[in-house]
């Protein structure tokens, strides 16, 4: 194996390790008029998931982005754990999409809780309920 060809195969495979998440990174919809039971990869109300407690069940790679029908109203809890991690580069991303912002509510606890992870980044997307800030 030629010298050349060793640093050309190395090279590549840096690039490589350095796209790979977002290229891997997948979009998840929320609707109000969706169902738990989707796969949640599109945003037609039969694609898309319900709840944002369906998040609670599912683990996230960087880059991935949870995105919330705008001007909809969500009751429940988003929850993003430990298996679910981002980076600085390629953040967990959690949103509205369309117009207006999406509003999670939650009448008993968080309507946000990450808990033990990191590379989240919430955006033009609004959280209301009474539990506090850890």
């Amino acid at each position: 194996m030629s010298k050349r060809f060793l640093l050309s195969f190395v090279f590549s495979f840096i690039i490589f390790l350095g796209i790979a998440p977002s290229v891997l990174a997948t979009d998840y919809y929320w609707r109000g008029d969706g169902s738990d039971s989707n796969a949640g990869t599109g945003s037609a109300a039969n694609q898309a998931f319900k709840t944002p407690a369906k998040a609670g069940s599912m683990t996230f790679q960087a880059g991935d982005t949870l995105n919330f029908q705008g001007g909809t109203t969500f009751t429940g809890r988003v929850y993003i754990g430990p298996t679910s991690v981002g980076t600085a580069a390629s953040p967990i991303q959690i949103r509205s999409f369309g117009t207006g912002r999406a509003i999670i509510k939650n009448t008993s606890d968080n309507a946000l809780f990450v808990y033990n992870t990191s590379g989240i980044y919430v955006h033009d997307i609004n959280f209301e309920g009474p539990g506090s800030a850890y």
